[in-house]
């Protein structure tokens, strides 16, 4: 689940579960998040990047209004995408 607080408060935490999730594909719940800022945007883009390398896809589901309106202003509406 997306909290960007909680992620803003211990980023390294979140970037390593997320880099030892093993052989599965990457799926954020991203219903219930507000607003993300820009170094919770950092995470997500790290997370992508590295579920790509491990041929994994990676996909933000079902996010809040807030959650989509903040990526797609700071330019990072591609986050939104299904990435295979």
């Amino acid at each position: 689940m997306l909290d960007a607080d909680g992620w803003s408060d211990a980023p390294q935490v979140i970037l390593d579960r997320l880099r030892t999730r093993g052989a599965t594909d990457l799926v954020i719940d991203a219903a219930g998040a507000g607003p993300i800022p820009a170094q919770v945007a950092q995470i997500l883009l790290a997370a992508r990047a590295t579920a790509l390398s491990r041929g994994h896809a990676f996909r933000i589901e079902d996010p809040s209004d807030a959650a989509r309106q903040s990526l797609e202003a700071i330019g990072l509406g591609q986050l939104l995408e299904t990435a295979l």
